[in-house]
């Protein structure tokens, strides 16, 4: 029963956009007159835990699992619980995370795009911590890691960068008093916010 609980709420978040609502002569799907082609079918299937399986019923268990999840979506809709308030927090919660993991993401990318680590950092590095880290290792067998040490350290102090210019260049104001937060306790440069 967990299994099939867990079937359901993973094809669920998998099936939100399939469905065209119209007839199609390729429908190889109808539930109460919405109708799924083969072709979104087939991508639902392979998004899902279904496609990891290598048993000969996998694709028809996933099946029985999304037609069972279309049918309680149309009751999750004819129930209006597409407009509840709890549901619509949910979403929106889970589109800011969504959007602020792939601004991240791509602002990673750009990041590292230019990112170097020179020799003499790797060294400098190497010698600073040497009797601490790297005792009984060579430059050469820590090189690497040391590397991606440094890149990391990089890419965070870039990504920092971003975000506090982003902030200087916002006009933010914060009401400390109705947050009930003593002024300036979080913010390290509160030069350009409200405090009362």
């Amino acid at each position: 029963m967990t299994r099939y609980i867990l079937g359901i709420t993973g094809v669920l978040l998998t099936l939100v956009g399939c469905g065209t609502g119209k007839p199609d002569a390729s429908a190889a799907i109808s539930i109460n007159g919405i109708e799924f082609t083969a072709s979104e079918f087939e991508q639902a299937y392979e998004t899902s835990s279904y496609a990891q399986s290598k048993l000969p019923d996998s694709r028809a268990e996933f099946l029985d699992t999304f037609v069972k999840s279309k049918l309680l979506l149309s009751a999750a809709l004819q129930q209006g619980l597409d407009k509840d308030p709890d549901f619509l927090e949910d979403v929106e919660s889970f589109w800011n995370q969504s959007l602020l993991k792939l601004a991240l993401d791509q602002q990673m990318k750009q990041v590292s795009a230019g990112l170097v680590v020179s020799d003499a950092e790797i060294q400098g590095f190497y010698e600073a911590r040497k009797a601490e880290y790297f005792a009984g290792v060579t430059l050469e067998q820590s090189q690497e890691a040391i590397k991606t040490v440094l890149l990391r350290e990089k890419r965070q102090q870039a990504l920092e960068s971003w975000i506090n210019s982003l902030e200087r260049r916002a006009q933010i104001e914060i009401d400390y008093g109705l947050l009930k937060i003593p002024a300036g306790s979080m913010l390290e440069e509160p030069s350009n916010e409200t405090q009362n």
